[in-house]
């Protein structure tokens, strides 16, 4: 059983956009015309993905996120 949760907590978590930038790259890659050739490539899309939704992300992140993506999704690394 999960505890109560405070009557402050409520909503989305913070940090939820990573997730979703995930999923939206995923689904470029897999469903669109997005097929990154290095991972340089998925760590500017990020950026971009993250700049034109109001987010905040730095390259170091970024690019901890990427290497994983881009190895799981593309298969080179």
């Amino acid at each position: 059983k999960s505890p109560p949760v405070a009557a402050g907590n409520r909503g989305r978590p913070r940090g939820a956009h990573w997730e979703d930038m995930l999923v939206e790259m995923a689904r470029l890659i897999h469903f669109g015309d997005f097929k990154p050739t290095k991972q340089a490539d998925l760590e500017r899309a990020m950026l971009d993905w993250l700049s034109e939704n109001g987010h905040p992300g730095d390259e170091s992140t970024v690019r901890l996120r990427a290497s994983k993506l881009f190895k799981a999704m593309v298969g080179k690394g």
